[in-house]
Formats: C-alpha cells, structure tokens, sequence
C-alpha cells in the first residue's frame, strides 16, 4: 500500500508540476493527425544568409533592448585585459612596479602582466573594438558559427535537417548567452563546427581545401578552448578511422597540416611573450602560481600558496578549496557528475523560462527515438560517438561545468537532434502521433526561445560591476585622474587595463603597512580615493 500510494503522489506531484507537456503527449497519441509533410528546400545562399542574418537579429536586438551587458564574472575581466593588450598590438605588458597591489582572478602578474587565457576571446573582444561596441565581435562570431553549423550539417544530412539545424542555432538560448557574454563559446563552436563539416568531406571527397579548412578549425579550437579541442579532434579522427577514405585523405592531408603547423608556431610565439617558453602556457604559470586545485581529475593537489590579499585567499582557500574537498568525500564525484548532467541538457536543449515550465519536458522528448536512429541511421551512430568521446572532457575536469566548455561539440550536437526529430516523424505513422510530438517539440522550441529572449533582455546586470562603474562615472565627472584604492573587505573592484599607469583610473588594492603611503608616493599626480564597506555598504570616500 506504502508503495501504491508514494507511486500516486509522485504521478500527482509530475502531472501538476508537468502538466503542458502531459497534455501534449495525451493529445497527440490520443487523437489520429494527418500532418501534411512539407518540403522544400532553397538555395543554400538564401540558407546562409538567412541563418547569419537570424543571428545577429537575435544577439543585437537583445542589446538594442536591454544595452549591453556588462562583465560579471571573474574570466570576463581577463579576456577585456587580453582584448585590451592585443587592440594596442601586444600579448602581455612589462610587470607593474607596484605589481602586488594589482593581483586579481585570473590574471598573471609575473613574469608579465598578462591574462591566463588562450588568446582567443580576447582577440573576439578586440574586434568588437572597431564597432566601438565590446561584444560586436561575439555577435559577429557566433553569426558564423551557426552559418558553419548549417555548411557542417549540409553534408550529414538532408538540405531540409541542416537548414533547420542553422536556424535552431540562430535562436538557442545558449547561442544567446554565448554572444551576450565576455567569456564566449561562439570562437569554440566555430571552430568544431568546421571540422565536423570538413570532417564529413574528407570523408567524402578529399581535397586540399577542405584539409585546410580542418586545419583552421583545429587552430581555432587551439585559440579559444585548447582541451575540449582536443578531446573533440579526437573524436572526429575516431570517426575518419571508422569511416573515412584514409589514403585520399593522407594525400590531402599537407594543406591542413601547414595550417597547424602555422599556427602553433604563433600560439608558440604568443606563449613565449608571455611565460618566456613556446611550450609553457599562461595558464599553467598562473596555475602553479595561485591556484591548488588540480585541473583534472587524475591529478594531485598543488600546495597552497601565500596569498597577499583577502579576496584571492577566501576564492582559492574557501571556495575552490571547498569544491575540491566535497568532490573528494564520499558522494561527491557521483553528485558533481549529476550536477554536470544538468548543465549539458540546458546547454543542449536551454533552460525552461519560468511560464514554460510545465512543457519543458517536451524539448528533450526526441531522445525517445534514440535507440531507433541508432539503428537505422549510420550517420547518427557516427555523431553519437563523437559525443560520447567527448564526453570524457566535461566529466575529467574537476571544475564547476560551463555552458561554453561544451562549445566544441554543438555541431554535432545539432545533428544528432535534427536527426532524432526527424526519426520522431515516422513513429506511430499510422496515427501520425510521431509526427504530432515532433511538430510540438518544433513549437516549444521556438516558443521557449523566445520566452528566453524576452527573459534575457529584460534582466538586470547583477554583480558588483554596476555600482563600480557608477562609482568610475561620478570620479571621472570630476575631471583629471584618479587612484582608488580598494579595502581588503571589498571584493571584485580590482580591475584594470593593459596600460595600468595611463588609465584615468587606476583600482589598487590597500595590503596594509605602507600600502597608502607607497602609492601616494607612486601616483602622485592623482586624485586619491578609498573603497570601502560599512554596515554591509560599499563606501566611496575622498583619501586625504
């Protein structure tokens, strides 16, 4: 009885939390459909110029709506400082001489001033510059990446598929992140976008274009998201090894080994700017520097390093520290990989807006023709093992998963569900309940992302980016330059650009001893002033 009655609260509890998606089903089995089929197809310029054009409808008029969004988060400042260092033509800048004052998330400090990152986003971002808006570049770049989405699908599946596949691209709620925020993804699905395609035309055809055209996929992988990259060329190489015509390839191969080869040589180049080593990478210097959390799940802590100020003591002491330390409890590993579940299925299919809830579940609906397509389509056995390859990237890191982590894979992620779709289609066709559910799943799609958009548009910017640049515009109302410096108490203000000495203003941080004193006597051409919390309120104050 315990049993019968939990089973019925919990079919209670699902039906009243569900119950769109509920209805939909009931309906669309419930009742024969006679759907006609459509197709068509148009010229694959009109596609193309339809999908780029969806795109940047969908990511410029979210900032004609709302403005732009400000940066938020801890990587958003570092790429803006990679961006601001390669618009003025340099990869990292000299150490400050007061560079202890300047130290912040995600930024090296020695042996140059510098941001961990690959340079990719960073040079996103600079490109924005010439539009003299900062994110018109992750505009621009995730217009093409959606167009490589359809050009990469074009030759996996039919011209009907691939052209749906671009525009459910142009308007994901994931591609809207990606193209509203500083840390990006659009550069990596670039990237992996034209290797499945060149991937499926080597296959097919091999040439020295489109060995070239791998070429420049991987080098943009390289650039933006270095080890999902690999992960995802592994998988792609996986698929040329089950299917791929292997002599006509090597003979094509030379093209895109010399895009390679030319661009490891100026990722080599870049690195030794900044690290002194082609082979040493920022990030790793500033890894072995800051941070004890190791990256992967196989490796051993770093010790923990001397912190010379509260906000990175408490983020790498507390709060890595503490993520790492419940991964390592019993359950931990098992709860982070469930929590990381999470986050690929919003990625995949976007996160439910709050009055479209309750049909949610229709998006992921298509899974249910899996084990069919498998069956039936070789292509979709081929895309899906490139997805569980890579897999083994989000799951061997052993940090909190981004959306834009999986960025690599959302060509072949587009495939996969277009193809599922379309095997939805044919179940039950003599009730036409397959075509039924497929075409709601259609409409929920465009239903939610629209909500999304909406939703997105009329967030607010949170974090502690609006008030400090409240704070910046009232100093800078005052005329002349100014030094603010920023109490051990406060947290996420210390933020600069590449010419540190040269900015209007400049945020440094008070280390206590002969803090003031060393940087009156630094900049002393400056107005001084004092960030500061009390009573729970952040306080901009004159420094006398």
């Amino acid at each position: 009885m315990d049993l019968a009655g939990s089973a019925l609260d919990y079919t209670i509890t699902f039906v009243d939390r569900n119950w769109l998606f509920v209805t939909a089903v009931v309906v669309a089995i419930a009742i024969p459909w006679r759907l006609p089929r459509i197709r068509f197809q148009l010229p694959d310029r009109v596609v193309c110029m339809t999908v780029i054009s969806l795109s940047l409808l969908v990511s410029i008029g979210a900032a004609a709506l709302h403005g732009v969004p400000l940066p938020r988060f801890h990587d958003d400042f570092s790429y803006l400082l990679s961006a601001d260092l390669i618009a003025h033509g340099r990869a990292a800048d000299p150490p400050h001489a007061l560079w202890p004052h300047f130290e912040t998330m995600h930024v090296l400090q020695q042996p140059r001033y510098a941001s961990k990152f690959p340079p990719g986003q960073g040079i996103v971002l600079a490109l924005g510059r010439l539009f003299r808006l900062p994110l018109a570049g992750a505009w621009l770049i995730c217009a093409a990446a959606c167009a490589a989405i359809w050009w990469a699908l074009r030759v996996w599946i039919s011209p009907q598929g691939a052209m749906l596949g671009g525009i459910a691209a142009a308007i994901h709620p994931t591609m809207l992140l990606w193209s509203e925020t500083y840390h990006g993804g659009g550069l990596a699905a670039l990237g992996g976008a034209l290797l499945v395609g060149a991937t499926g035309r080597l296959i097919q055809a091999p040439s020295w274009r489109t060995s070239a055209i791998a070429g420049i996929a991987l080098a943009l992988l390289a650039l933006s998201r270095p080890y999902e990259g690999l992960v995802f060329a592994v998988a792609m190489l996986a698929i040329v090894l089950i299917a791929g015509n292997l002599r006509a390839m090597l003979a094509a191969s030379p093209a895109g080994l010399l895009v390679i080869a030319i661009a490891l040589a100026m990722l080599g180049l870049y690195n030794r700017s900044i690290t002194g080593s082609a082979t040493t990478l920022p990030y790793s210097v500033y890894e072995r520097q800051y941070d004890p959390v190791p990256n992967f799940l196989w490796e051993q802590p770093r010790p923990m390093p001397r912190y010379r100020n509260q906000e990175m003591a408490y983020v790498y002491r507390v709060a890595y520290w503490g993520h790492y330390r419940r991964l390592r409890e019993p359950g931990g590993l098992s709860a982070e990989v469930l929590k990381k579940i999470d986050v690929i299925r919003f990625t995949l299919f976007g996160r439910p807006a709050k009055s479209f809830d309750s049909a949610w579940l229709l998006l992921p609906l298509p899974l249910i023709a899996l084990p069919r397509v498998l069956r039936r389509n070789a292509t979709a056995r081929l895309l899906f093992l490139a997805l569980v390859i890579f897999a083994f990237a989000p799951f061997s890191v052993t940090w909190w998963l981004e959306m834009h982590y999986l960025a690599p894979a959302a060509a072949a992620a587009v495939g996969l569900i277009v193809l599922l779709i379309s095997e939805l289609f044919l179940l039950w066709p003599k009730r036409g309940s397959g075509a039924a559910l497929a075409t709601m799943v259609l409409l929920a799609f465009l239903a939610n992302a629209t909500e999304q958009w909406i939703a997105f548009v009329r967030t607010p910017d949170s974090g502690f980016e609006p008030l400090r640049q409240r704070m910046a515009a009232s100093v800078m109302a005052k005329g002349g330059q100014h030094l603010v410096v920023v109490m051990p108490e406060v947290f996420d203000a210390v933020y600069n650009g590449a010419d540190i000495d040269h900015q209007p203003i400049v945020w440094a941080r008070d280390l206590g001893g002969d803090s003031i004193p060393r940087l009156r006597a630094y900049f002393r051409n400056r107005t001084m002033w004092r960030l500061t919390r009390r009573d729970d309120v952040t306080v901009l104050e004159a420094l006398r």
